[in-house]
C-alpha cells in the first residue's frame, strides 16, 4: 500500500525527498519500511521521534552495518533457540 508520494528535486535522489515525504504522514504506531538507499540514520531517527517504527533494508555492501546488523541478529536467535 503506498500511502504518499513526492517527486525528487533534478538532479536529487530519494534521500533528499524522504524526509519530507515522512513529514506529510503520521505515522505513529506504524511499521515504514524504506530499501537499502535509504538506510539512514537520519531516517531513522525521524521515524523514531514521529513514534513510528521502521525495517531499514541493509546490503552486503554496507559493510559495517551488515557486520553490526549479523551479529545482533545472531544473538537474537541464540536467545531464541536457548529458551
Amino acid at each position: 500500500m503506498v500511502l504518499g508520494q513526492v517527486r525528487t528535486a533534478e538532479k536529487s535522489n530519494e534521500i533528499t525527498a524522504i524526509p519530507g515525504l515522512l513529514d506529510l504522514l503520521d505515522i505513529r504506531g506504524c511499521i515504514v519500511t524504506i530499501d537499502a538507499m535509504g538506510c539512514q540514520k537520519a531516517m531513522a531517527e525521524k521515524i523514531r521521534e514521529k513514534r513510528g517504527h521502521y525495517v531499514l533494508a541493509v546490503k552486503e555492501i554496507r559493510a559495517s552495518y551488515w557486520k553490526i546488523s549479523g551479529t545482533i541478529l545472531k544473538r537474537m536467535w541464540d536467545r531464541v533457540i536457548a529458551a
